[in-house]
């Protein structure tokens, strides 16, 4: 598929919610209830400023999902947070991922963000079939990425280091 035939539009009302559940059933498997579910985004839209947007194939079959606010930090600036980036199993390896990512970075810019930042858990179920190198780049440990907004390539800022000691145990000398 290619990438150029994917479009990304805002999931606002509660049908576009509700057809999301499935995929953020791949990512958050304690999301049992579809109607709880549709709630909780609810609330959180008018809340917190969540946005949940879709990335869709040209028969408009929604392929991934993304969820992100914006906020502003006095070390950061303006940024776009994702909280959520899920692509349906079996639409994996085929460009969905960096395309959403992309038009994130692109978002972020036409709102005046400065950055854009996840956090992420590698609960990536490789395709057998596949033969993306996806699994070899991400750590095993929880990590967080901040992208400059200005380019719109690499990572502006290296994972957060582990914390001293919160890893392994310290040594102390007597």
């Amino acid at each position: 598929m290619q990438r150029e035939s994917f479009s990304v539009r805002h999931l606002d009302d509660s049908e576009d919610i509700r057809t999301s559940w499935p995929l953020m059933r791949q990512l958050r498997p304690n999301q049992s209830d579809e109607m709880g579910y549709v709630q909780q985004v609810k609330m959180l839209q008018q809340n917190t400023g969540y946005n949940l947007v879709g990335a869709f194939d040209p028969n408009g079959r929604l392929l991934g999902i993304a969820g992100f606010v914006f906020s502003a930090m006095l070390s950061r600036g303006s940024y776009l947070y994702v909280e959520d980036l899920v692509i349906d199993e079996g639409n994996r390896s085929q460009g969905v991922g960096g395309f959403l990512l992309s038009w994130l970075g692109s978002h972020a810019r036409e709102q005046g963000c400065s950055k854009f930042a996840f956090c992420s858990r590698p609960i990536i179920r490789r395709n057998r079939d596949s033969d993306s190198s996806t699994e070899r780049m991400m750590p095993s440990l929880l990590h967080s990425r901040t992208q400059s907004c200005r380019s719109g390539k690499g990572l502006a800022e290296p994972p957060n280091p582990p914390i001293p000691g919160l890893l392994r145990p310290t040594r102390h000398s007597r």
